[in-house]
């Protein structure tokens, strides 16, 4: 282990904090679905869009479609004289994703 007992203390979140995370996170997640009425001091929303069940889901199609682009451009022939051609093609599809999280970002 290349960290001390202390460092590791001082660097690393106990089960407790852990366990503490989690909580907060679930709570913030039932308020989201709730329509995010109320204290808004209370909750942070940012980052945990996705975690609720409709956008769960949408999220599990995408990285889905994203699969399936993938391995589309690995078995064309372009894959084989171009070898950034499948980072193109997974790119391309990604772009949309990139742009909603840069506008969720700013909000």
């Amino acid at each position: 282990d290349d960290f001390s007992d202390t460092e590791h203390r001082q660097y690393w979140y106990t089960k407790k904090e852990l366990s503490a995370i989690k909580r907060d996170t679930k709570k913030t997640i039932t308020w989201i679905m709730g329509g995010m009425n109320g204290n808004r001091d209370l909750f942070c929303p940012k980052g945990l869009e996705w975690k609720t069940p409709t956008n769960l889901r949408i999220h599990k199609l995408h990285k889905e479609e994203a699969i399936r682009t993938v391995l589309k451009a690995q078995e064309s022939p372009s894959s084989k004289s171009d070898p950034e051609w499948v980072a193109k093609a997974y790119a391309t599809y990604s772009t949309h994703s990139m742009e909603e999280a840069i506008m969720a970002a700013t909000e």
